[in-house]
């Protein structure tokens, strides 16, 4: 029990998934990724340049969008909590292709 001016600490261990993201064939440009959630209205995220080397995200379905000069790739992805999911983003792929990868421990 904690009385008024008191401090206490909570642990509560938070549980996500890599997403580790290539792109290919959208140009020599820096390509703009964004990631929302598939399910749901919230606003995509933009992702910055190089983090394709390991995206922190809560587990769920999300939809991924990259744009170059090149062209644009949309894929739909499971993140798993405790998974590194791999994906490459080719120019071309609509948003209607869901792709099923593989998650390594």
């Amino acid at each position: 029990r904690l009385t008024a001016g008191e401090v206490a600490r909570l642990s509560a261990p938070l549980r996500f998934g890599l997403l580790a993201l290539r792109l290919e064939g959208l140009g020599a440009a820096p390509a703009q990724v964004a990631i929302a959630r598939a399910e749901g209205d919230a606003p995509p995220i933009e992702v910055p340049a190089g983090a394709g080397a390991g995206i922190p995200l809560a587990p769920g379905r999300y939809r991924i969008l990259g744009e170059a000069e090149g062209g644009r790739a949309v894929a739909e992805v499971e993140i798993e909590a405790g998974r590194i999911t791999s994906l490459t983003l080719h120019a071309g792929m609509s948003g209607s292709e869901t792709m099923h990868l593989r998650n390594a421990p």
